[in-house]
């Protein structure tokens, strides 16, 4: 995992503060690790790729969960809301 990689999925998964939320999503005990390899001292551990893409999945299927919830509520009939499935543990 390139450092540009690691930042732009670190931006797009946790926004401003996205180093300590990953760091922590991680099992790191700090970003210290997650700025090293930003900076290029560092080679990102190969299981990181791994851990990124299934919590990058487990983010898209909330974000869908949340947004299919939306579209039946502006349908007018919550009584019709569909059944939330639970969100497999990629991790």
């Amino acid at each position: 995992m390139s450092p540009r990689e690691l930042i732009e999925a670190g931006v797009a998964l946790y926004g401003a503060n996205w180093r300590s939320e990953l760091a922590r999503r991680l099992g790191l005990p700090d970003d210290s690790q997650i700025r090293a390899v930003e900076q290029g001292r560092l080679r990102a551990p190969a299981a990181w790729r791994g851990q990124i893409i299934a919590l990058a999945q487990d983010a898209a299927l909330r974000a869908m969960d949340v947004a299919s919830s939306l579209i039946w509520r502006d349908r007018g009939d919550e009584d019709a809301l569909p059944a939330r499935a639970e969100a497999p543990q990629l991790i």
